[in-house]
């Protein structure tokens, strides 16, 4: 009888999740299948009768993490408690992880998401492996639940990458770009929406390129216009666009469609010509100073963030200078700073010219101190703006307060800081102002700023 497998069947789930947004999107898809099955999820790990680690396999840090909440797992569980590790850790080791540490009940790759149900079966310390394809991605029937409080939900368009960077390990275990129809996204976000969610935010390895490998090709612009059409949602935003595919159409687009957000997070890696050849960017410094021109033209009120690799190979002094100057000078609003991560596998590995780890570090120090004065002068340059700020939390912090009156009540981010990377919102009320609730969408005036932070103030109306 197909109930008696769901009696024998846990009934509470657990989802440590790991990684980047489009591991929180497979995380939720895995939620909503077991949910479909009767199951209900828990925050509490104790409490859970399977724990799944939703793992990742990027850098070396990330993948140290990942490995540390597997081994906690397992040393602590409950002899009838299930542990699955799912996602890019397994996909990227393998065999190397399931001999290494055989108390796991089913390992899951990246493109068997789906087989979470299947993996309840497993037998303790069993080890099954499900290693379907590179990369999952939902189909129409996909159930889907939502994971913390639903406020922002991130929708996987594409996943893969056909780029080749040296640094980087994704396509080896990932594979080339894949991208899932308009067809399928549209009826996603609707349902996302319909729930409560009030950002939405799209994501791929190359955003920018979604829709180029389909058969007819789709293109995103077109697809940003699907998406205008769904009710509720208050932010719809990109993550990962890639400048060499920032378009006059995709301008456009972001240019003229209201609840698509002006920020654009563009991996830009580096900016000196010699270390951009090596890392196999196909692009150079006068390339991207040109896509941020184009992007600031068409839309002054962009806010745009990007990530950078210190200590990379052959990087010199002066090349490092030269980025420092780009950091500078372009003025962006958001910076991520990472140093080098020798990657099995990737061409960087076998490079000449290695940078000594503690000059990485002071290089990633000395790059983000620049950064945090720009960031602080663009922030400073909103004090005594209005902005919409999108409520999330209830914060009530007390030792947290602006030059004006009051400790700070609520947190919040504006349109330029996305969710869990960039600074927030301290958001207080004046007297006689109504509580406005997580996910509300105000109109507040910004009465004071930090390096990576806002304070404003929710006013009565005169």
């Amino acid at each position: 009888h197909p109930m008696a497998r769901i009696e024998r069947s846990p009934k509470r789930f657990y989802i440590h999740r790991l990684g980047c947004p489009k591991n929180d999107a497979d995380a939720e898809t895995m939620a909503g299948l077991l949910t479909a099955q009767g199951l209900v999820s828990t925050e509490d790990s104790a409490r859970a009768d399977v724990c799944i680690v939703n793992t990742c396999g990027f850098i070396g840090d990330a993948k140290k993490e990942s490995l540390d909440a597997v081994l906690d797992l397992v040393a602590t569980r409950r002899p009838e408690q299930r542990v699955i590790v799912a996602s890019c850790l397994y996909q990227r080791y393998g065999k190397q992880l399931v001999s290494e540490i055989p108390e796991v009940d089913a390992w899951i790759g990246t493109g068997a998401v789906d087989r979470v149900v299947d993996a309840l079966d497993a037998s303790p310390g069993e080890g099954r492996q499900y290693h379907e394809g590179e990369v999952f991605l939902a189909r129409a029937d996909t159930p889907r639940v939502t994971l913390g409080d639903g406020l922002v939900s991130y929708v996987k368009i594409g996943d893969g990458c056909d780029r080749r960077c040296a640094f980087c390990a994704i396509p080896l275990f990932k594979g080339s770009q894949r991208s899932r129809s308009g067809a399928l996204i549209l009826p996603e976000v609707a349902d996302l929406s319909a729930k409560g969610t009030r950002e939405i935010v799209l994501v791929a390895q190359d955003t920018s390129a979604w829709g180029r490998d389909l058969n007819p090709p789709e293109r995103l612009p077109a697809l940003l216009a699907s998406l205008d059409t769904v009710p509720g949602y208050a932010w719809l935003r990109l993550l990962y666009l890639y400048p060499d595919r920032i378009d006059e159409a995709l301008l456009e687009q972001i240019a003229t469609q209201a609840r698509l957000l002006p920020y654009f997070d563009l991996p830009m890696q580096h900016a000196a010509d010699a270390v951009l050849t090596r890392m196999r960017r196909g692009t150079s410094r006068a390339a991207l100073e040109d896509c941020i021109g184009r992007i600031r033209a068409r839309i002054p009120e962009a806010v745009l963030r990007s990530a950078f690799i210190v200590g990379f190979p052959g990087e010199t002094e002066d090349d490092f200078l030269e980025l420092c100057d780009f950091v500078d000078e372009m003025a962006m609003d958001n910076v991520g700073v990472f140093t080098f991560s020798e990657e099995e596998g990737t061409a960087a590995m076998d490079m000449d010219g290695a940078v000594e780890p503690e000059e990485r570090e002071r290089r990633r120090d000395e790059l983000m101190d620049i950064q945090a004065s720009v960031s602080e002068a663009r922030l400073a340059a909103r004090v005594d703006t209005h902005l919409d700020i999108l409520v999330e939390s209830e914060e009530w912090a007390d030792d947290v307060e602006p030059d004006g009156e009051g400790p700070v009540a609520f947190l919040g981010r504006f349109y330029g800081q996305a969710p869990d990377v960039d600074g927030v919102v301290f958001l207080r009320l004046e007297e006689g102002v109504a509580k406005p609730r997580p996910g509300d969408l105000v109109r507040a005036r910004i009465e004071d700023s930090l390096d990576y932070d806002l304070f404003a103030v929710l006013e009565a109306d005169e």
